[in-house]
């Protein structure tokens, strides 16, 4: 079965670079029946410097326009057969990963020109920028916690999570590539938090009462002795 692209969503960002201007484009698509997901840059700064080489970078100081384009895709299953066996194998591997169930794949690329029309596909960053991803509705869940394992050209590396917030999942990654992200639930549900409050709760209550019960006993001997 093959599904079409749905919600696919634009952004574009303008960002000044001495002289010149560097406009960052961010494309989700979706190859799903879920709706492509948001993803945004935490420091565009940081993302050109990443993505631009010394030369580039005095280019565009000096005036030379520059386009700057992450393509994000979301898939049920990974983009390829050797892609999944590498995940598997990396998942298998790693005995932190165990306890994690597997979200969505994402596919990611990016290019970028310079005073062209000539486009340069870019394969690993300067440096590790921060991306935010929007979790989507179906995986978020009182309790849960994120991961992603980022696979460029067969190199797989874990990402954590690097905020709390039940509805993102910001991980710092250096490369394109294809994405797995993960997700775990607690082991403590909140009915077992109930559960082992219980017996707390019977003893004080029983505490109370074995009081109410000395105190009925001592003012009644009171009253007999006086």
């Amino acid at each position: 079965m093959i599904l079409e692209e749905i919600n696919i969503m634009h952004e574009s960002t303008n960002i000044s670079y001495g002289t010149g201007t560097v406009t960052i484009n961010a494309n989700s698509d979706s190859l799903t029946e879920v709706a492509a997901p948001t993803i945004r840059v935490g420091d565009y700064d940081e993302l050109i410097i990443s993505c631009l080489t010394k030369k580039e970078l005095n280019d565009v100081f000096d005036g030379a326009p520059c386009e700057i384009t992450f393509n994000y895709v979301m898939l049920d299953e990974a983009p390829s057969a050797q892609v999944k066996a590498k995940f598997d194998e990396f998942i298998a591997g790693d005995t932190s990963l165990s306890s994690f169930s597997k979200g969505f794949y994402m596919d990611v690329t990016a290019q970028k020109t310079i005073d062209s029309d000539v486009s340069i596909d870019i394969y690993n960053l300067n440096n590790a920028i921060e991306l935010q991803i929007e979790i989507p509705l179906f995986l978020r869940k009182d309790g849960r916690s994120f991961a992603c394992i980022a696979n460029n050209m067969g190199v797989c590396e874990v990402l954590e999570d690097a905020d709390e917030e039940a509805d993102t999942l910001s991980v710092s990654a250096d490369c394109v590539g294809s994405y797995l992200l993960l997700y775990k639930d607690s082991s403590i549900s909140p009915e077992h938090n109930n559960t082992t409050h219980r017996p707390t709760q019977y003893i004080f209550i029983l505490g109370i009462i074995a009081l109410l019960a000395l105190w009925f006993a001592i003012d009644k001997l009171h009253k007999q002795n006086k």
